[in-house]
């Protein structure tokens, strides 16, 4: 895979038989999306993973109903809908944390409140829980 356009965007698109209603449909398998930038990210429908090439980063989440509920043909949807952080840059610590916010009062584990990841090279998977008014879950 590769950047072809320098969105900073990689991904695979493959087709997918939705049945005879639908019929063919173009998707993206485990878009992902490389910041190289300190700032406030909105993760984008669609996305998969997230990797963070330097500190500085705050991740907003996208609220669940929407990321949940988009249309399975939706160009950027993916298999799992599952979001995945990690820092590449290896710079991450205690002092330098990458902050993910949970989209208005949802939550990630019951808890509605900023997450951070300290640890150099760490991830966060996060993953909807069902219900949906429950928020994500992270594994």
């Amino acid at each position: 895979m590769a950047d072809l356009d320098q969105s900073g965007r990689v991904s695979q698109r493959v087709k997918v038989w939705r049945g005879p209603s639908l019929g063919w449909s173009e998707i993206e398998v485990q878009p992902t999306v490389t910041l190289s930038q300190a700032g406030i990210f909105a993760v984008p429908l669609g996305t998969h993973t997230i990797l963070c090439a330097v500190t500085g980063i705050v991740i907003d989440l996208p609220d669940i109903n929407v990321w949940c509920n988009s249309p399975q043909f939706y160009p950027g949807a993916n298999y799992e809908n599952s979001i995945w952080i990690k820092d590449i840059s290896g710079l991450v610590s205690l002092a330098s944390p990458l902050i993910i916010t949970p989209f208005g009062t949802q939550a990630i584990d019951g808890l509605a409140q900023n997450w951070q990841i300290i640890q150099a090279r760490g991830e966060i998977r996060l993953y909807p829980r069902s219900p949906l008014s429950l928020g994500w879950i992270s594994g």
